[in-house]
């Protein structure tokens, strides 16, 4: 998972909130033994804490990294995550899943032939998880230290490098997806239906379309 030893931090990585490449950087800062992303040590984490569904812990909610770490070490490290305009993270999402190389085959067929209305409105293709769910206790309160956005992507980074104390690195751009602005995109009934889909994301984090 996203996690530092060595400068005792974790990243929750939220999807298609640039965290590609956030862990892009820390693994070149770090290296791959320093920055647990992937590989034999997140499988062996996988078999012994019971995630058999996961291919790697890059997507961890809060609550699993506790499991993982125990609660102590969990408290003690410096937590962060970002996050993204629910309206927009559709949008990037939506793209994104048309060329996904990891895709599941039904939903990237279905994105290719079906209009981004159809695929907020007919509720067949999966949605993105809500944002909330990776970082909140069972209380809907958030447990991470640092809550970066994505709309303030550079700023807010160079606040988590601050505290991480490294110098602030030039972030490159990971699984870019190629799309107009968001708002492109939207009729009353998308707009609507996210606003109903992500009632606690646009409350907890303070979003409006």
């Amino acid at each position: 998972m996203p996690f530092c030893p060595s400068k005792n931090f974790i990243f929750t990585h939220i999807t298609k909130t640039a965290g590609s490449s956030f862990n892009k950087v820390f693994t070149t800062t770090f290296g791959a033994h320093d920055y647990l992303l992937t590989g034999h040590v997140n499988h062996e984490i996988n078999y012994f804490v019971g995630f058999k569904n996961y291919q790697d812990l890059e997507h961890l909610t809060v609550q699993q990294q506790s499991k993982i770490l125990g609660p102590k070490r969990f408290n003690d490290c410096f937590k962060f995550t970002f996050v993204r305009n629910p309206w927009d993270r559709l949008v990037s999402n939506y793209f994104w899943k048309q060329n996904d190389p990891w895709a599941n085959k039904k939903v990237k067929e279905y994105v290719n032939t079906h209009s981004f209305e159809q695929y907020i409105l007919e509720g067949i293709a999966p949605l993105a998880v809500p944002m909330h769910q990776w970082v909140t206790d069972s209380n809907k309160k958030v447990v991470v230290d640092f809550v970066g956005r994505y709309e303030n992507l550079h700023d807010d980074f160079s606040k988590v490098c601050q505290k991480i104390n490294i110098k602030t690195p030039e972030l490159p751009q990971v699984y870019k997806t190629n799309h107009k602005p968001y708002k492109d995109y939207y009729s009353q009934a998308t707009i609507d239906k996210v606003a109903s889909v992500y009632k606690d994301d646009i409350e907890i984090f303070g979003y409006d379309y």
